[in-house]
């Protein structure tokens, strides 16, 4: 695959996540500044309905950039690898489909996004890599710190307190050689994706990643730690009421501030109201969620 930017953006999405990828095209129409390489890989075993749907609704918001799709049977994985818990199965394949699209790029790094992220000001791939290196955002693991010790562990490595870390929330940059490497320590893609199914209770394919960095020499031999230009971000949580209105009165205020993001739950958490007032806020910024029908069909009766 020729890839024309710097650094192509790559996400990986499902038929659920359609609406939040249409806010996230609608931002890269207007706030992307260059012509990008975006690879969109669609994690469906049956791809028909969202080809469908991104046909006649998503798809010409891409018109200024170089679009690739791919399927997730594109890749050598091991898909007879399964969990009683749909959601989860794709949640790990998801972690696994990041990875593995390293073999589709021939540039040094790769953006990862997920569907929820999107833009909220004008954003440049250029002067971003310096000396070879891209950036990281600083932040401590949190939830996924026992993933990241018991990668750790794998690679005989001694356990960490997850402080002064890199994010491992995206948007995020991978070293696509050191991608390649990490899976060639089992072999291929698909002996690794049979690994990755099995190995610990948690997963994270980006707590991995750093673990394998500091394997090899540290993260900042490849990364330069940058401050956050993710935020805010608006998930399902314990004082959701108080994130919606602080989501509300931040989003786009700080042009350092250059990527948000939505995740599906915090959409469907929302009551009506906060909707209509997330929408109109994001209004404000050039961008028009279609998040009725999504809310519609994933919202689990009261």
């Amino acid at each position: 695959m020729s890839l024309e930017n710097t650094c192509p953006l790559v996400t990986v999405t499902c038929r659920r996540d359609l609406s939040l990828l249409e806010l996230q095209a609608q931002s890269f129409d207007k706030y992307l500044q260059e012509k990008s390489a975006i690879i969109i890989i669609v994690n469906e075993t049956d791809p028909t309905a969202w080809n469908e749907s991104f046909s006649t609704n998503i798809a010409h918001l891409y018109k200024r950039h170089n679009l690739t799709i791919l399927y997730a049977r594109d890749f050598a994985i091991d898909w007879d690898l399964s969990i009683s818990n749909l959601i989860v199965t794709r949640w790990i394949s998801q972690q696994i489909l990041k990875l593995a699209v390293a073999e589709k790029i021939e540039t040094p790094y790769y953006f990862v996004l997920d569907s929820q992220n999107f833009l909220v000001n004008y954003w440049s791939f250029k002067k971003r890599l310096k000396d070879g290196k891209a950036p990281y955002r600083v932040n401590h693991l949190e939830w996924a710190l026992q993933a990241y010790n018991n990668y750790r562990g794998w690679l005989a490595l001694s356990q960490s307190d997850g402080y002064d870390k890199m994010s491992i929330c995206t948007p995020t940059y991978l070293n696509t050689e050191m991608v390649k490497r990490l899976i060639a320590t089992k072999g291929d893609i698909m002996k690794f994706s049979q690994w990755f199914f099995s190995y610990g209770e948690t997963k994270s394919e980006f707590a991995l990643y750093l673990a394998w960095l500091e394997f090899n020499g540290g993260i900042e031999k490849y990364h330069y730690p940058v401050h956050n230009w993710v935020h805010p971000m608006l998930r399902d949580s314990f004082d959701f009421k108080k994130d919606v209105s602080y989501f509300i009165e931040n989003v786009g205020k700080e042009t350092f501030h250059r990527w948000s993001s939505i995740n599906f739950r915090a959409w469907l958490d929302m009551d009506d109201q906060q909707v209509r007032a997330v929408i109109n806020k994001l209004k404000t910024l050039g961008l028009s969620p279609n998040i009725k029908k999504f809310r519609q069909e994933w919202q689990e009766p009261s």
